[in-house]
């Protein structure tokens, strides 16, 4: 994994400023610690911090160019593919000057062009400058699992891994973005692509590619599992396909020139993934975070790891409250994951063991149908479609208001199409959490209706066919993003770590695709992701392979009673309010009745009150004085978490 940057003046005359180059390269240095690099020609400059994993020799220095065909790239990211890739294009008349994946990507290039992007496995975000054309070209992973963020002002193209590199050029412009910030609250937890917090930088979306010329900014999507293709095989053939897809994925996976381990859960995903990595090593590290010593999660992982026979480590996870000042800081934008707190405690403590790479679940119930709502979707599917027909012409349901508000979040979903379907049932929900926290502001409410067309766009694009695909591809690409990807590669690297996903390579998504529903959900949500759990079967007891659902790290009560003093001096310094209220994106009316902290009230309500602690220390620390950073600071470091 690496950190990439680049300037290019496609309409510009100024030059490319090595000074600027260099600090967005050290503002990511974190991921990538072991080597960097600036290349400048004429109206072009990139930038790139290595973190050796293949090749470890200086041969796979970056930017890497090709002389004789005028192309460079500056790339981050891992091709599971390349050694037959490589293969191919040796059979093509190429001769290749080191072991790296990264010259297998630009070889690639200079043979497919554009293209290119459609023959690579793998997780990947990079920039091709190619001098012939004057073009810049631009590309990112078919589940976004690496970053990309870009900035078009003034006749200018500027580029990076993270938001805090982009800001290292003077010229990017600050202005918040509203509609981001809007949907940031909606979401109640992160600010969905193609937007950032601010309104000058953008994320490229998944799964596409951007061309940047003369001409301006060409942006397309290349890539779209497709639904409608349903596989005819049985179920029990289907689960011996997707064991022989998950082995190999993993084995791809498993390449690597430095220590390589696995985040365990003891969960159904994670433990899927070391079964498969136990075929292909005798020498297999493992992962976990608990509350405590007998933390259930901590009980469930011994187990698989004590079956396994694999190299077991454990860490506790302790509150520091401080931490969320640290999010920020690798995230660039606001973002309200409670998981965030212990995952970067994780991290610190896996590479502090010497570990570089980690395998993880992440992906495994956005993939295969994990969570406890989509069971909902299977319940009287006929009978709430002939309600939702019939419900349009009652009079009583439009007489009735609080009827219809009953009814419809109920049957909706089940009377339209299902790509405008599951949209909907999204922006009902986006529209709940900004009127819980009193948004008034109309451009942040419209950042509702555009993650409703998001949605809507990608369910049309992969053909999905009915509710339950629609639900668990819209949270795949769209609702959970966040989740998956944005927080494992931002913790990850915050610590120079490498996570693979493999549930989240396009093998994995593209088979899970052709699956029938019913094979992947159940009315019953403990039976949920049922043909992962007929592997999982083969090796556990059933009390493990169907004991309640957790989550990685899910044990972890870091909002538990005794820390209640410390949020509860959060949530009074933040009130009556601050910058988000100045704005008119929080009502500090509507916001007191979520200030009392409780940590018996559902998880929705306090991720909810979270947001917007983040957004005000996001807008406090970039456009104010750190007023409310130092209060968080000053609860922390006072007797109401002084048992911390």
């Amino acid at each position: 994994m690496c950190g990439i940057a680049g300037i290019y003046r496609y309409r510009a005359d100024a030059p490319i400023d090595a000074g600027v180059l260099r600090e967005m390269n050290r503002r990511q240095r974190h991921r990538g610690p072991d080597d960097e690099g600036l290349e400048i020609s004429g109206r072009v400059g990139l930038g790139h911090t290595r973190l050796s994993i293949i090749d470890l020799s200086p041969l796979g220095h970056q930017p890497m160019g090709d002389e004789a065909r005028g192309c460079t790239i500056t790339y981050n990211g891992e091709i599971y593919n390349f050694k037959e890739l490589r293969a191919w294009l040796e059979s093509r008349g190429h001769r290749f000057r080191s072991r790296s994946d990264t010259e297998v990507v630009l070889r690639s290039y200079l043979e497919l062009g554009p293209d290119c992007v459609g023959r690579l496995i793998g997780m990947f975000a990079f920039a091709i400058w190619d001098a012939p054309r004057q073009t810049l070209f631009l590309a990112r992973d078919r589940t976004g699992e690496k970053p990309l963020v870009y900035s078009d002002h003034g006749g200018t193209f500027t580029f990076a891994s993270e938001i805090r590199a982009m800001l290292a050029d003077p010229e990017v412009p600050r202005d918040p973005d509203r509609v981001a910030l809007g949907a940031f609250l909606g979401s109640g937890k992160a600010i969905p692509y193609p937007r950032t917090a601010y309104a000058a930088i953008k994320k490229l979306p998944p799964a596409h590619t951007l061309t940047v010329d003369r001409h301006g900014l060409r942006m397309r999507r290349y890539w779209a599992p497709d639904f409608s293709r349903k596989t005819t095989a049985s179920f029990e053939e289907s689960a011996e396909r997707l064991q022989e897809t998950l082995d190999a994925t993993v084995s791809s996976m498993m390449v690597s020139d430095v220590p390589i381990g696995l985040l365990l859960s003891g969960g159904v995903d994670s433990s899927c993934v070391a079964v498969a990595m136990r075929r292909h090593t005798d020498q297999m590290r493992t992962f976990s975070c608990g509350g405590s010593e007998t933390d259930e999660e901590f009980l469930r992982a011994r187990m698989v790891a004590t079956s396994l026979a694999t190299d077991h480590s454990e860490h506790i996870f302790r509150l520091r409250p401080e931490t969320m000042l640290q999010i920020l800081d690798h995230f660039g934008e606001p973002i309200s994951e409670p998981s965030i707190i212990y995952r970067l405690q994780m991290c610190e403590f896996i590479r502090s063991k010497g570990v570089t790479v980690v395998l993880c679940g992440d992906g495994g119930d956005e993939v295969l149908g994990g969570y406890d709502y989509y069971s909902l979707l299977r319940r009287h599917p006929l009978a709430k479609r002939l309600l939702a027909r019939a419900a349009g012409g009652l009079a009583a349901v439009k007489a009735l208001p609080h009827l219809r508000a009953w009814l419809e979040p109920r049957v909706e979903i089940h009377g339209l199409p299902v790509a405008r379907a599951v949209g909907a049932a999204l922006e009902r929900k986006m529209r709940g959490n900004l009127a819980a926290v009193g948004c008034r502001d109309p451009e942040a409410l419209g950042g509702v209706e555009e993650v409703r067309d998001l949605v809507v766009d990608w369910l049309e694009a992969a053909r999905v066919g009915n509710v339950i695909d629609g639900a668990i591809f819209a949270d795949l690409m769209v609702s959970l993003h966040h989740n998956h990807v944005m927080i494992s590669d931002g913790v990850g690297m915050s610590q120079s770590l490498e996570f693979r996903s493999p549930y989240l390579d396009a093998r994995m998504v593209e088979f899970a695709a052709s699956l029938p529903w019913h094979y992947k959900v159940d009315t019953n949500p403990l039976l949920n992701k049922k043909i992962l759990k007929r592997l999982f079967e083969r090796r556990f007891p059933r009390q493990l392979v169907y004991a309640r659902k957790i989550g990685y790290g899910g044990n972890i009560r870091f909002l538990q009673e005794r820390h209640a003093g410390f949020w509860n001096g959060v949530y009074r310094r933040l009130m009556p309010g601050g910058r988000a209220a100045e704005m008119n994106l929080v009502d500090p009316g509507a916001f007191q009745t979520l200030a009392a902290f409780d940590p018996k009230e559902p998880e929705a309500r306090v991720i909810l009150r979270l947001s917007v602690v983040m957004l005000e220390l996001w807008l406090d620390e970039v456009f104010g004085s750190g007023r409310f950073a130092r209060s968080i600071a000053d609860e922390f470091s006072s007797n109401a978490v002084a048992d911390l």
